[in-house]
């Protein structure tokens, strides 16, 4: 199992970005914290994001993870179902 670099907000004062582990900056610099890390919590999402086959079509869809198991068409089409 690969482990994904943690992410952190640095800075100070009107300067924050979203770094990883290994010190590299992955956002851009915000003049506050709080969209430092809105940014931070998006990028943590996209790094869950995979493709997997969706268990009614078998089409490939980008899944945030085992919750996630249909795609938009077949999760439309099976709304109210249950």
């Amino acid at each position: 199992m690969i482990v994904a670099p943690s992410l952190t907000v640095r800075g100070c004062g009107a300067s924050w970005a979203v770094y990883d582990d290994t010190g590299a900056r992955l956002s851009r610099w915000h003049t506050q914290r709080y969209k430092a890390e809105d940014t931070k919590a998006r990028l943590e999402r996209e790094r869950i994001i995979t493709k997997r086959p969706c268990l009614c079509c078998t089409t490939p869809f980008e899944s945030e993870g085992a919750h996630n198991r249909l795609c938009n068409s077949c999760r439309r089409e099976t709304e109210g179902l249950i």
